[in-house]
Parts: structure tokens; C-alpha cells; sequence
């Protein structure tokens, strides 16, 4: 019998002793599972910010491009002149600088004087005028424009017409008051 109490004991023993490894494999086991779980999630983290910081690389990239596109533009004689002639109102030595009034934007529901009408319609031709002409230097064309000129000059001369008849009735009346 003490044998067998003996041999139930050592079996006790190496049945604990093999618990305890299982036990200690699979400690060991979860937490290996657990470190690579770790770095996998860092991993993934990482990646989405590496995403991020080169997508707004590449918006600094570009918004860097546009400014020295801008710089250029700025440094250029072209603007230099532009900024000039209009801010500082420079002219160069055979031109004529006329300074035209501006005028707000009425409102829908104003009613404007024919005079300002009037004005508005030329200064609006005056300025139509200018720009073509200024294309058409920059093309080295003629500055006169036939074709466009014509057509405009009809209306120009129907509405200057019927205008004209309403300022001078305007001043007529305005006459008559004050005279």
C-alpha cells in the first residue's frame, strides 16, 4: 500500500507539474497574442496617420507652388505697371489719366435719373471700348474694331437718342423753375 500511496503522490506531482506548464504555455501564449495584438493596432494607427500627414504634404506642396506662382506674378513688370497705373494712378509721358466717378450699384427697387442712366450706359461702353482696344494691342492689332464698333454704335445711337430727349426735357423743366 505504501507503494501505491507513493506512486499516487509522484503521479499527484507530475500531474501539477504538468498543469503548471501547461498553465505557464499558456500565459506565455496570450501574452504573445497580446503584444502582437498591440502592434498590430500601432501598426494600423500609424499607417492612417502616415495617410494623413502626406495628404497634407501634398496640400502644402501645392498651396507652396501657388505662391510662388504668385510671387512671380507680383515680381513681374506687367503687374508692377498694372499696380501702378491703377492704385497709384501713374501714367507714362504721352498718356491722359481720366478719373471717372464710381457710382454704387442701385438697388431693384431705386429708380435712377436718366442722367445716371445715361452715364452708366457710356462709362459701361466707355470701359467695353478700352478693353478691346487693349486686347487688341496686346494681339498687335488695330485699335479700331469695325465690326464691333458698328454694332455697338447703333445701339449706342437708339439709346443716346431716346435718352438724350429725356435729359433735355429733364433740363428743360429744370430751366423753367429756376430761370
Amino acid at each position: 500500500m505504501a507503494d501505491l500511496k507513493g506512486n499516487l503522490t509522484e503521479y499527484k506531482s507530475r500531474r501539477n507539474k504538468l498543469n503548471l506548464l501547461k498553465l505557464g504555455a499558456l500565459v506565455i501564449a496570450v501574452l504573445v497574442i497580446l503584444y502582437f495584438a498591440i502592434s498590430a493596432v500601432k501598426i494600423v494607427n500609424l499607417t492612417i496617420e502616415k495617410n494623413r500627414v502626406e495628404t497634407e504634404n501634398e496640400r502644402l506642396r501645392n498651396q507652396k507652388e501657388d505662391l510662388e506662382q504668385k510671387l512671380e506674378i507680383v515680381n513681374s513688370n506687367d503687374y508692377l505697371e498694372s499696380l501702378a497705373r491703377n492704385k497709384l494712378r501713374l501714367v507714362k509721358g504721352n498718356e491722359i489719366l481720366f478719373i471717372l466717378p464710381s457710382f454704387r450699384s442701385a438697388p431693384e427697387d431705386e429708380q435712377l435719373t436718366p442722367e445716371e442712366e445715361l452715364f452708366r450706359l457710356r462709362l459701361k461702353e466707355a470701359e467695353e471700348k478700352a478693353m478691346r482696344e487693349a486686347e487688341a494691342e496686346k494681339k498687335g492689332e488695330t485699335a479700331e474694331t469695325n465690326d464691333q464698333d458698328a454694332g455697338l454704335s447703333e445701339t449706342q445711337s437708339e439709346t443716346e437718342t431716346g435718352l438724350d430727349a429725356v435729359i433735355d426735357a429733364a433740363a428743360g423743366t429744370q430751366g423753367d423753375g429756376n430761370g
